[in-house]
């Protein structure tokens, strides 16, 4: 028996090393594992059956940091999110959004670097990254451009 699972050792790897890249690898083909995964701060998932040049692109996408999703797994919640089987949407995630998240999204579209949203909110500069990159991997985006479109569909930022 292992001393801990793959969902356990993402979120301490995450926790204790935040620019570590994290990419699952496993026969795990359940959304809900997939979405811990995410959650607890990887950044790839792979399943074992993969092709050899699936495992080089989940690298290098995953290093160029990028998320990777394997094919099978894509296509697996692709199906489930257009069928909508528990209602989630979009809508739903700008809920879960902390105050302070969307106090750094806020910053984030005043053009505020990290150092500077740090000082104002009288935070360490690791903890705006932290944020930074859980709201990234949280929203499913991979850039700021992306961060701030979704920001302005769901009211938490206006633009003059």
């Amino acid at each position: 028996m292992p001393i801990m699972n793959g969902l356990d050792a993402t979120k301490i790897i995450a926790e204790k090393l935040p620019n570590t890249k994290i990419l699952a690898l496993t026969q795990h083909e359940e959304k809900e594992y997939v979405n811990q995964i995410f959650n607890n701060g990887g950044s790839g998932y792979l399943l074992k059956n993969s092709k050899k040049e699936e495992f080089v692109n989940a690298i290098e996408s995953v290093m160029s940091g990028n998320n990777y999703l394997s094919k099978q797994v894509s296509d697996l919640m692709l199906k489930d999110l257009l069928n909508n089987k528990e209602g989630n949407s979009t809508e739903d995630l700008s809920i879960k959004l902390t105050p302070r998240e969307k106090e750094i999204i806020k910053n984030i579209a005043e053009d505020l670097n990290n150092q500077e949203i740090a000082d104002k909110l009288f935070i360490s500069l690791r903890t705006v990254e932290t944020h930074r990159r859980n709201l990234m991997q949280k929203l499913k985006v991979k850039s700021v451009v992306s961060l701030l479109k979704y920001a302005a569909k769901h009211n938490i930022i206006e633009f003059d």
